[in-house]
């Protein structure tokens, strides 16, 4: 459910928290997208309709790369990273 927006390139970012957490663990886009196709476990997240935490994969450099998403409809939105 998760991966096929990130494969389809359907991968937003919402700008603050997201924003300011993709920075601080230099990550860009393509690491989340990395992160997430490579993902061993999502779970729906108890602090928001439609947000899943996203864990088990790792961003381009092979590093472990968490994410919590929101679905709406066709789109990927990443919340927040850690």
């Amino acid at each position: 459910m998760y991966r096929a927006p990130a494969r389809l390139r359907q991968l937003r970012v919402l700008v603050g928290h997201a924003t300011q957490r993709m920075n601080e663990r230099n990550a860009q886009l393509v690491d989340i997208r990395e992160a997430i196709l490579t993902a061993t476990s999502a779970t729906q997240s108890d602090d928001g309709v439609g947000r899943w935490l996203v864990t088990g994969g790792v961003d381009t450099d092979g590093v472990k790369l968490s994410v919590v998403v929101k679905i709406d409809g066709p789109v990927v939105w990443v919340v927040t990273t850690f």
